[in-house]
């Protein structure tokens, strides 16, 4: 069956995974771009998934979020945007 061919909850591949980062990311980094207070209830719904993916950026993208500083929250979330592809070269 169709079922049993899918992933399970919590075995997501990890292309999915990744997708799904990248999916998450840009609708971030829309919000960010648009100074819009949604973003601070997205970066939430998906903290341990920044945490996981930007380890070393994950700090100051959440500072930066707290703090209503879109501006630098996004450059954060660009630049670890950037290294994560890179390392997954």
């Amino acid at each position: 069956e169709l079922e049993d061919k899918l992933p399970q909850e919590g075995e997501e591949t990890s292309k999915g995974k990744a997708g799904n980062l990248w999916e998450v990311c840009i609708s971030l980094q829309a919000l960010l771009s648009d100074s819009d207070a949604q973003a601070v209830d997205l970066f939430e719904q998906h903290a341990s998934m920044f945490e996981t993916a930007f380890v070393e950026k994950y700090e100051i993208i959440r500072s930066a979020i707290d703090n209503f500083d879109f501006g630098t929250a996004l450059t954060a979330l660009q630049n670890a945007m950037q290294a994560h592809a890179a390392a997954a070269e």
